[in-house]
């Protein structure tokens, strides 16, 4: 817990939560001094935003979900390796 408190911190992964800007969740709610960078769909079988980069100290942070089989869930899988799509952040410190 105490890299949390850090000048620069990245948290990444699949939270297994929807994220919805609007109502936060009481998990986003707690990641208050964070930027949740994310609002596009990361799983593909059911259109939801539960992977996510939350971020502290950066000047800016773009988000990119990369969706390169549109809705071929088969070549999805067997490229990403995953029924959750591949997340990729561009940052600036």
């Amino acid at each position: 817990l105490k890299y949390l408190f850090s000048d620069i911190v990245i948290i990444a992964g699949d939270f297994n939560e929807h994220f919805n800007r609007k109502e936060l969740s009481k998990l986003y709610k707690s990641f208050k001094s964070f930027e949740i960078t994310n609002n596009s769909n990361t799983y593909y079988l059911e259109p939801m935003c539960i992977d996510n980069i939350i971020v502290k100290g950066f000047k800016t942070f773009k988000t990119t979900v990369i969706n390169d089989f549109k809705t071929d869930y088969t070549k999805q899988f067997i490229n990403y390796g995953s029924d959750h799509l591949p997340l990729v952040g561009k940052m600036k410190l």
